[in-house]
């Protein structure tokens, strides 16, 4: 068991699925490490999923630039976590677990997930459902602002017809 490491740094070395779920293992039993950057390692869900679910007392978690595509709910095992980057994943959904962190989580990084629409977690996917029947990414920016964590970096193009809402929701966004 470490009692030292407090910051590991990984990034570009291909660990994968597999790599993240032993790295998750052994952070079932290490209280000290505090920072974990895994960019560009092509985990995938099944290594997000572990790694969210370790219970390890990490503050900073980067996965940026994998093929992760949904925040699971086994979020909920990082309870000291205060920030965590995602940007340069495959994201479409991000789960209401995300919730539980809200007491912790000071900034999460989303940006560029590819032309994907990010799903906003349940309650706020019904309460923003336009007449068009999706669920806006609206509903997400407004589901952090309730939730009190601030986002960053988040690209948002809007993208429709003349009465698409374009307008209405980029008023809504600045308010």
């Amino acid at each position: 068991t470490n009692s030292t490491l407090q910051r590991l740094d990984l990034d570009g070395n291909k660990v994968g699925d597999g790599g993240a779920t032993a790295i998750a293992e052994g952070l079932k039993t290490n209280s000290t490490l505090q920072q974990l950057i895994l960019q560009q390692n092509k985990v995938g869900d099944a290594g997000a999923a572990a790694l969210f679910g370790s219970g390890a007392p990490l503050r900073v978690l980067d996965l940026g630039g994998n093929a992760i595509t949904t925040v699971p709910a086994t979020v909920r095992g990082l309870t000291r976590l205060e920030e965590l980057y995602l940007q340069y994943n495959k994201l479409v959904s991000v789960d209401g677990a995300i919730v539980a962190l809200e007491g912790t989580l000071r900034r999460i990084d989303l940006e560029d997930n590819g032309d994907t629409l990010l799903q906003p977690p349940a309650p706020y996917a019904r309460e923003y459902k336009g007449t068009t029947g999706d669920s806006s990414p609206a509903a997400l920016f407004r589901y952090f602002r309730e939730a009190k964590v601030p986002y960053f970096r988040v690209k948002l193009v809007l993208v429709g017809d003349e009465y698409a809402g374009k307008t209405a929701t980029r008023r809504m966004l600045s308010e």
